[in-house]
């Protein structure tokens, strides 16, 4: 199906979702042919991520630009379930701009184009035109700006005042940024002080961007990140050092102790003591374990204590099924390792001692089952003399008498012979 002859010359402005990378100036024949070759797209283009519903977002487009052929004038095409337009965003009218916080600076060189923003004078990101909106969260009513143009595997966030809309406004030269509903991340709060960061799915104990939003939350994480610099001065070396750690835990990667600070990842939870190196730890988990601590976090986190002692999280990751590797550092190391050092010296001084009470009791033994064959053999013949003297005196009065024959005593070492062999 082929399209022609539709509308009248002018410049406009269009962008999808799908399909096409960039805002350009087109008359309607180029943007007639750009559609008509959209629309008979073969089976190869089909397995490269153009399908039907494509087709039908350009035939729908086409329909649009139609309605307002005659009016001769550029058209902001209104908002379709399956194709979205952009909002008449010309990159070559983006211009620097400052208010009282905030300025935006454009960046032509990055990808299609785009801006940077900076907040007191300090770059907050880079924001390609793709990324030139404001992402609301439905739940809180939160709203961000959200650059991935680092790559996808970071990000870069802001969280969007009435100044910063403003300022940005004026900086693309549209009357009102773009919105949209946020998707692909989620925006949490932390318990401590009520600090919002946003985050990906999938990406706890890996990091997220802490959303300072009032004037009030950054009081709250100066004060946060000054603990950790005055409080564990021996971890914690430089103010900026504190305002990272401060970060990880508003993100819930970091939590404080009287004494010292855990860290919590998904592959490792560590305890660095502030005070005494030797009482360090570390534990690496598997990403299967990692699963199972993230779920029971969801509902007891804030119920768990003593969260600086190993055993804690030892017994719930046995408690959980999970499975644990204990790393000790360097110097605990080296000191475990002379503790084993000591202990063996006292196993083989145990050893020695025993096998020379062993030697003793058998040589008291010994001594003893001679004294007693002795005493067994003096025994006898005190019964056979007993009896000899006993039919001498029926036979013959004036013998000896039966007194006279004396019962050998029973030594000691008999009755401790008995004891020992349990007699």
């Amino acid at each position: 199906m082929m399209l022609s002859g539709v509308g009248t010359i002018g410049i406009y402005n269009y962008s999808t979702k799908i399909g096409i990378l960039s805002t350009k100036n087109v008359t309607d024949e180029e943007f007639i042919k750009f559609c008509n070759d959209e629309l008979q797209v073969d089976e190869t283009e089909v397995m490269n991520g153009y399908n039907q519903r494509t087709k039908v977002g350009h035939k729908k487009i086409l329909e649009i630009w139609q309605q307002f052929a005659d009016a001769g004038k550029p058209k902001v095409l209104s908002e379709d379930p399956m194709e979205t337009v952009k909002h008449s965003i010309h990159i070559s009218k983006f211009r620097e701009v400052s208010t009282e916080h905030y300025s935006f600076v454009p960046e032509p060189e990055i990808g299609k184009g785009g801006l940077r923003i900076l907040i007191n004078g300090k770059s907050a990101g880079v924001f390609s035109v793709d990324d030139l909106k404001i992402r609301v969260d439905e739940k809180t009513g939160t709203r961000v700006m959200i650059s991935e143009i680092v790559g996808g595997a970071w990000y870069d966030a802001i969280p969007v005042t009435d100044e910063l809309e403003r300022g940005l406004a004026e900086a693309m030269d549209v009357e009102n940024v773009p919105e949209e509903a946020l998707t692909g991340y989620y925006i949490g709060t932390h318990a401590g002080t009520g600090i919002s960061y946003v985050m990906r799915p999938g990406d706890e104990g890996r990091g997220g961007k802490v959303l300072l939003q009032t004037q009030a939350d950054v009081e709250k994480y100066n004060a946060l990140a000054k603990e950790y610099y005055t409080k564990y001065p021996n971890l914690v070396s430089r103010p900026e050092f504190g305002r990272i750690y401060a970060s990880f835990e508003i993100c819930g990667m970091m939590e404080r102790t009287p004494t010292g600070i855990v860290k919590i990842g998904y592959d490792n939870i560590s305890y660095n003591d502030n005070y005494d190196s030797k009482k360090n730890w570390s534990i690496m988990i598997s990403e299967a374990t990692w699963e199972l601590l993230k779920d029971w976090f969801m509902e007891n986190r804030s119920s768990m204590k003593e969260s600086g002692e190993v055993r804690t999280w030892t017994e719930l990751l046995d408690e959980l099924g999970g499975s644990y590797t204990r790393i000790w550092p360097e110097e605990k190391l080296t000191s475990s390792m002379e503790y084993d050092k000591a202990q063996r010296k006292l196993q083989k001084k145990r050893e020695e001692r025993e096998l020379k009470e062993r030697r003793e009791r058998k040589e008291r033994i010994e001594e003893a089952l001679e004294e007693y064959v002795q005493y067994r053999r003096e025994l006898r013949h005190y019964y056979n003399e007993l009896g000899y003297h006993k039919r001498l005196s029926i036979s013959d009065p004036a013998a000896v008498p039966v007194g006279s024959v004396k019962r050998p005593p029973v030594v000691s070492s008999v009755y401790e012979l008995i004891m020992m062999l349990g007699m």
